[in-house]
Formats: structure tokens, C-alpha cells, sequence
């Protein structure tokens, strides 16, 4: 069967962008039962039960812990069990997570919740989305990761309105169950046997034209893969990580604070529809720029680019600190413009790890750099919401964590450019 798709793959349409479909379709789910999902078992626990913010909330930092842990194993989950298994394992712990956070007894029981999250997380989130799209794409990869990458956007946009929906309607455990058995269904289908297939099983080239015989095209992809320690040694690895850690530690934490640092300028309501712009943002953002970037014109330094979008969240956030310090005129204006800025400046910060990577090492090492760092910055991102809400608590209100957010995203910026020197130094 395998030599017959082969014999005859010239003539089908190219499968790359089935492989997107089904990626992005993977990462609606896990956005919303995982990532945004978390967000709404909080509010839902602590409404109905009294539960703390703070035991609820180091649940959350739990499941962002383990999420980090399962990137760094994800390559090696796929060699051992296969990328289909690995997928499917990982909408069931999705699915069962979403239900253990709505039967949960009492705050002990919610480690079993957040194990489960954080696993199903791991195993069906942007890394599983790079991994399974690299084979398929070399110049138009930016844009394939964007599109892959905007399904979880979506996943915040369309499920955490489904799940207040339900959760009103029919009670916490039902919407659970409706939506986790959606999930996991959905993803079952998704995550089959063509996922796995490659570009030569099917008799197709990267991007679906056949190869240009330029310099990285001749690179050799053998030799023994690149170690995880030879990594820890690798000035440009280090800042490309560095540089994504301190951005997710404020994405998360922004996204965390966002609703209730405008509330007071912009209504309950509002607030709301600021962070529905954000994320439009985000989404519009990272199509144009994906696309500009896998075209003819765009700029061969992808450092410099994510350097630029990391300066242009520093500008966003420096817009929200002043929208939130008193006595400011035209402080909604401010906060509009902060949110815009900002998910433009955001759309790029999940692709720029596997856009970076695919130019700066062998296309056999992509899948292990990219999940490598993740894993290591995933803890930063943990860590944000409760670093802008402890000093947000010690000084009286959002301006100063959010001045700290603007350095924090001004010293992204320079560490990614640090490691372009130390790249050029090298080459």
C-alpha cells in the first residue's frame, strides 16, 4: 500500500496543509480544556466553592510545571510510542483533567486535575504542532507554524465562552463532560495515521515543489543527534531560550492580570472585550507577519525580527502601565492601544523558537532544540502571574508591575540579539 501512495504521490494534492488543518484543530482543544481552560476552572471553583486563589492558583503553576516537563520528553514519547499514540493519550488526560477540576472534593484533590492538564498539554500543544509540520515545510514554515500556532488563539476565543455558556446552563461537571468527550473525539479523529506521514511516504517535497539546490539544502542531516548538554553550552540556544522565557513569563502573566487591571478604566465588560482585541491581535498579527516571512522580501535574520516584535510589546506595555496609573486622561484610548500593540507584538513569540531553530541548526535536531526549549522556559511562564500579582499586591496596583514587564521585554529583546552576534560570530 505504502509503495502504491508513493508510486502515485506526485499526482495528489500536497498533504502539508492537511497536516496544518489537523494540528490547528488539535491546539483549539488544548487551549481551551488546557491553557485558557484553566483560567475558567479557577474562576468556576472559586465562585462556587471559596476556594483560595492561592491553592487554586498553584494548581494552575502545577499543570504549567508538568507541561514543561512533557515538551522535554515529547520527541522521545514520539520515537518510543509513536506520534498518533502519544496525540491520542494525550486528549484523553485533556479530556479526564476537565473532569476531575469539576469533581473535585476538596483544593487536595485538584493535583490529580492539574497532573492531567499538564500532561494532555504537553502532549497536543505547540510543540506537537512543530514537530508534525517540520517535514512538511522548509521556506513557507513560518507561515505553516502561524497558521497551526492561531488554533490556539482560537481555542481562547471559542471555547472559554462555550464553557461559561455550559457552565450556567447545565453545571460545571456536565459542561465538563460535553466538552471534554468533544475534545477528545475530536482529537481521535484529528491525530491519525496521516500525521505521521512524510513528505517521501508520499512521494512530496517540503513546501510541495521539489528541492532548490542552495546551500542548507546540501547541508548533511546525519551524524548522531545534538545532545541536550551540548545545548546547555550553546550561546545562541541560550539566548533564543532566555530571550522566550522572560517573553512567555509576561505573556501569561498579562494575559492572567489583563481582565482585572482594566476593569476599573473599562468595565467588567470592557475589560473583556480588550482581551477579545488582544487576541484578535495575536491572531491577525502572526498571519501577516508568518506570511511576510516565508516570502521573497522578508529579512534572512529572524533574530532581528522577534527582536523587533519584542520591542514593540515593551512600547504596549508601557501604553497599559500609564492607561492604569491614576489621573491619566484618555486612559481607555491608552488601553486599546496597549492591547493592539501588544498582540502584534505577541503574535510571533511562540513561532519565533522553531522559525529561529529551523536556520540555525540540521533539520534532523529541529524537533529536540524546540522542545528543549520550551521545556526550560516553561517554568518562567509559570512563574509570571504570581510575580506581577505579589508586586502588584506590595505596591497597591498594576503600573509597577507592568513598568517591570516593559524592562523585562526590553532585555528579550537584547538577549535574542546577543545570541545573533554570537551566530555571527560563529558562522
Amino acid at each position: 500500500m505504502a509503495h502504491g501512495v508513493a508510486s502515485t504521490g506526485l499526482s495528489l494534492p500536497f498533504h502539508g496543509w492537511r497536516v496544518v488543518a489537523a494540528a490547528s484543530g488539535i491546539m483549539v482543544f488544548s487551549a481551551g480544556l488546557g491553557y485558557f481552560g484553566i483560567g475558567v476552572y479557577i474562576r468556576t471553583l472559586h465562585a462556587q466553592l471559596g476556594w483560595s486563589i492561592s491553592a487554586l492558583s498553584a494548581a494552575a503553576s502545577g499543570a504549567q510545571l508538568l507541561t514543561g516537563v512533557v515538551f522535554a520528553l515529547l520527541p522521545d514519547l514520539h520515537s518510543r510510542f509513536g506520534i498518533v499514540a502519544t496525540t491520542r493519550a494525550g486528549g484523553l488526560c485533556l479530556a479526564a483533567g476537565a473532569l476531575a477540576w469539576s469533581s473535585a472534593a476538596s483544593p487536595w484533590g485538584l493535583g490529580l486535575a492539574a497532573a492531567l492538564t499538564g500532561i494532555g498539554s504537553g502532549a497536543c500543544s505547540t510543540v506537537l504542532a512543530f514537530a508534525i509540520i517540520a517535514p512538511w515545510f522548509d521556506r513557507k514554515r513560518p507561515a505553516a507554524n502561524a497558521l497551526a500556532v492561531n488554533g490556539f488563539a482560537l481555542g481562547g476565543l471559542l471555547l472559554v465562552p462555550a464553557w461559561v455558556l455550559l457552565i450556567d446552563a447545565v453545571g460545571f461537571q456536565s459542561a465538563a463532560m460535553l466538552l471534554g468527550g468533544t475534545a477528545f473525539g475530536v482529537i481521535m479523529v484529528l491525530a491519525g495515521p496521516r500525521i505521521r506521514l512524510t513528505p517521501a511516504s508520499l512521494g512530496q517535497h517540503p513546501d510541495g515543489v521539489p528541492p532548490v539546490a542552495t546551500r542548507r539544502a546540501a547541508e548533511p542531516d546525519t551524524g548522531p543527534p545534538l545532545a541536550r548538554v551540548a545545548l546547555l553550552r550553546d550561546r545562541g540556544f541560550l539566548t533564543l531560550m532566555a530571550a522566550f522565557a522572560l517573553g512567555l513569563s509576561v505573556h501569561i502573566g498579562l494575559f492572567a492580570h489583563l481582565l482585572v487591571a482594566l476593569a476599573p478604566i473599562l468595565g467588567e465588560r470592557g475589560s473583556a472585550l480588550a482581551v477579545s482585541l488582544t487576541t484578535l491581535s495575536i491572531i491577525g498579527g502572526r498571519t501577516v507577519f508568518a506570511w511576510y516571512q516565508s516570502g521573497p522580501g522578508a529579512t534572512s535574520d529572524r533574530r532581528i525580527a522577534a527582536a523587533a516584535l519584542l520591542s514593540l510589546q515593551a512600547c504596549a506595555l508601557g501604553l497599559l502601565a500609564l492607561a492604569v496609573s491614576e489621573g491619566v486622561r484618555g486612559a481607555a484610548a491608552l488601553a486599546a492601544g496597549g492591547c493592539v500593540l501588544f498582540g502584534l507584538g505577541a503574535s510571533n513569540l511562540a513561532p519565533m523558537v522553531p522559525n529561529i531553530v529551523q536556520v540555525e541548526y540540521r533539520r534532523t535536531d529541529v524537533q529536540r532544540v524546540v522542545s528543549f526549549a520550551f521545556a526550560l522556559a516553561q517554568p518562567a511562564g509559570a512563574l509570571g502571574p504570581g510575580a506581577i500579582g505579589a508586586l502588584r499586591d506590595l505596591s497597591g496596583g498594576y503600573p509597577a508591575p507592568l513598568a517591570l514587564a516593559v524592562m523585562v521585554q526590553a532585555a528579550s529583546a537584547a538577549v535574542i540579539l546577543v545570541g545573533r552576534r554570537a551566530r555571527t560570530a560563529a558562522g
